[in-house]
């Protein structure tokens, strides 16, 4: 074989590498213009991923706490309408009952205390409701009711004030079964634990935890009184409509109490709102952050993708030259 032709051998060789590499490059910078992603970025970050794998874990940690924080605040949303519903019906019964036994009311007491049955029941039923797949005031119990049924306490209570004869007597009885530590609400009534649910880690150090449970002060008042304006119902309580008043003034404080626990309740979702919105600021950053390591700039990429058609097509040229050359010199 001559030296000419192995110099077309290896010129040839030569022009099919670098028609290969430019293909290579052809598509891959086509690749980056279409989905505005850098296709090569081992080579783009000379093999260290450390940077884009502390944003990925931190934007990991970031997405476990928006979506705990989202499931919290609908709980909390859940339970401000159900204290919302609780201070409305107390509002508008307690007034009523305080007047118990008035000639003037059109309402006896008999009919209150049914009603006041009925608004326990709906206590209930609002204070064992569940969101985002756990119980609302149950504590760090999710998965059950956070009360006995009103049936069931008003059975207890009954037993509590069988005997009793004078209307003082039956309130103290019954307001210390609902209010002392370790009385009957704490062990016949209420089914939860004391201890909360847990903090929702929503950025740095802030970490809002509702601690709100059925055991709450202010709902034990307003349970309360409605328990003690239920049993008015049974005719042979004695002294039924100073009972009932009774009831009435627990009730118009369990109204005060309910706002402030609302109240309490807005500051926490306060809190929890302004630690997602620094969550999703941080998110947009390391977004950017991310961007600028994986991302193809579009002008750039453009501009390299018609070089590399313009290069690609000179060789063509260039290809198709030599081998009408090489052609002329082996009939020569």
């Amino acid at each position: 074989m001559g030296v000419s032709s192995i110099g077309d051998l290896s010129r040839g060789l030569l022009l099919r590498q670098t028609q290969t590499k430019l293909k290579a490059d052809l598509s891959r910078l086509s690749a980056e213009l279409a989905t505005g992603t850098r296709q090569d970025l081992r080579a783009h970050v000379q093999g260290d991923f450390r940077p884009l794998a502390a944003i990925d874990q931190r934007v990991s940690l970031l997405q476990a706490r928006a979506q705990a924080g989202q499931e919290t605040a609908l709980v909390a949303e859940a339970m401000q309408t159900a204290l919302g519903s609780l201070g409305t019906a107390v509002q508008d019964i307690a007034p009523d009952l305080l007047m118990a036994g008035d000639a003037t009311r059109a309402v006896g007491t008999g009919t209150l205390a049914q009603q006041a049955t009925g608004l326990l029941d709906q206590a209930v039923a609002a204070l064992n409701a569940q969101a985002a797949g756990r119980a609302l005031f149950a504590g760090a119990r999710s998965d059950g009711p956070a009360l006995t049924g009103a049936d069931t306490m008003l059975a207890a209570l009954r037993q509590e004030v069988d005997g009793l004869t004078d209307a003082a007597s039956i309130r103290d009885r019954v307001f210390a079964w609902f209010d002392a530590p370790g009385g009957g609400f704490e062990t016949q009534a209420y089914r939860g634990t004391t201890d909360p649910p847990g903090p929702v880690t929503a950025t740095g150090p802030e970490t809002p935890e509702i601690a709100i449970n059925a055991t709450d002060p202010a709902l034990r008042q307003m349970l309360g009184g409605l328990a003690l304006a239920a049993l008015c119902a049974d005719a042979d309580l004695p002294d039924r409509d100073s009972v009932a008043a009774m009831a009435g003034v627990r009730l118009m404080g369990a109204t005060t109490a309910l706002s402030d626990l609302q109240a309490d309740l807005g500051q926490i979702q306060t809190r929890m709102e302004q630690a997602m919105t620094a969550n999703a600021a941080e998110r947009g950053t390391l977004d950017l952050a991310r961007s600028d390591i994986t991302g193809a700039d579009p002008y750039e990429t453009a501009t390299a993708l018609q070089d590399s058609q313009a290069r690609l097509e000179t060789l063509y040229t260039i290809t198709a030259r030599l081998s009408r050359l090489s052609l002329a010199e082996y009939l020569s």
